[in-house]
């Protein structure tokens, strides 16, 4: 057979059915790499969503991560997202950033909708940012021996109200670790559950209130920087 160019194969061959197939035995060297290579090494990051840390990291840098399975379609989302969580954790809104819809980092939330991403997107989120600042609260109690109602946040920095130069930063108090807290309830899962908002009462019992009254877990269930119950 007389050779041919590739360029000529490609002019001639561009209507050819071509097959190919070899008699060596066993398998290809690439698909055998592929079965005996090790399996990935599973995220030490959680995902489980009744874990505080599946959904939000501090860094030490005092950058606040922000783990969710929904994804952004062109409606804004990140953006939404990102101002609920500062709102909720009283930081800058560009120290949060959003991981979105990694399988190996984030919660599954199920599908993504546009017409729906805010109002169920976003609930497990503030749910998660309200237990976080909470604990931050105490921990920052704990540390200046007062009390979680004596305390201010503006910016990540808590402050003791009467004693300004009493401060620390949420970067200070957590930076870099896990939070090692459960959210209550496994209320970031099914729709027919209930939420658990990370707001103490004054008994220091919680408060759980219907899914569809989580929008209530924001600004109208803070008195100035008072952890109280959820309002209804």
């Amino acid at each position: 057979m007389k050779p041919i160019s590739r360029r000529q194969f490609v002019r001639k061959g561009r209507d050819a059915l071509i097959v190919g197939f070899s008699l060596h035995s066993g398998i290809s060297p690439a698909i055998a790499w592929s079965q005996t290579a090790a399996p990935p090494i599973p995220s030490a990051k959680p995902v489980i969503p009744e874990e505080l840390d599946s959904w939000l990291s501090i860094g030490r840098d005092g950058k606040v991560t922000v783990y969710t399975g929904r994804i952004d379609m062109g409606t804004g989302i990140e953006t939404a997202f990102g101002q609920l969580i500062a709102d909720e954790l009283d930081v800058p809104f560009e120290s949060v950033k959003l991981v979105m819809g990694d399988t190996e980092l984030t919660p599954d939330q199920g599908k993504s909708t546009a017409s729906s991403n805010v109002s169920l997107g976003a609930q497990p989120l503030r749910v998660a940012a309200a237990e976080a600042r909470r604990t931050l609260l105490k921990m920052a109690a704990d540390r200046f021996r007062v009390s979680a109602d004596e305390l201010d946040v503006v910016d990540g920095i808590v402050r003791v109200r009467k004693v300004p130069s009493k401060r620390i930063s949420y970067a200070e108090l957590i930076g870099g670790r896990r939070f090692s807290t459960k959210l209550d309830q496994g209320t970031v899962g099914d729709l027919s559950q209930t939420l658990s908002v990370g707001r103490a009462s004054s008994e220091g019992t919680w408060r759980v209130a219907p899914r569809r009254q989580v929008h209530s877990a924001g600004r109208c269930s803070r008195q100035g920087d008072r952890l109280i119950p959820l309002c209804t």
